[in-house]
């Protein structure tokens, strides 16, 4: 295989290499590994010719550098983002475990004094008991 440098020095490898026999000429065509468009040797073409890519020659320099400025910032505000979506997921487990917890203590606190657990699941601060059957079981 070979090695592609775009305008700011980088340089990868091509991974993805085609060739064909049209009309007895051997051509050959690669996918540019920066852009992933293709470059095809059939019309003379060495270099990649997406005008967004940075292994155009015709591209400015501070023109791909501003392009990777803005890849990389966008890049760490993912990072970031990601970042706060597992926090968020992680306080909104640990809320539910509290209150699941919460939850448990109080029915436990409510059959110890034989109360009614659905009139007083309602209210959570007050234990409620009936004289005869919960009206709800009804």
């Amino acid at each position: 295989m070979f090695e592609i440098t775009n305008v700011l020095g980088e340089t990868r490898p091509v991974t993805q290499l085609y060739s064909w026999n049209e009309d007895s000429k051997d051509y050959a065509a690669y996918n540019c590994p920066f852009c992933c468009s293709a470059v095809s040797t059939q019309r003379n073409v060495v270099a990649c010719e997406n005008p967004w890519c940075l292994a155009n020659p015709m591209m400015p320099v501070a023109e791909a550098q501003k392009l990777r400025d803005k890849a990389s910032t966008r890049e760490r505000e993912e990072i970031e983002r990601k970042r706060n979506h597992e926090l968020a997921m992680i306080r909104i487990r640990e809320d539910n475990e509290r209150r699941i917890h919460g939850y448990q203590e109080f029915a436990i606190r409510v059959r110890a004094v034989n109360g009614c657990l659905r009139c007083s699941n309602q209210y959570h601060d007050k234990i409620r008991k009936h004289r005869a059957e919960c009206p709800k079981a009804a």
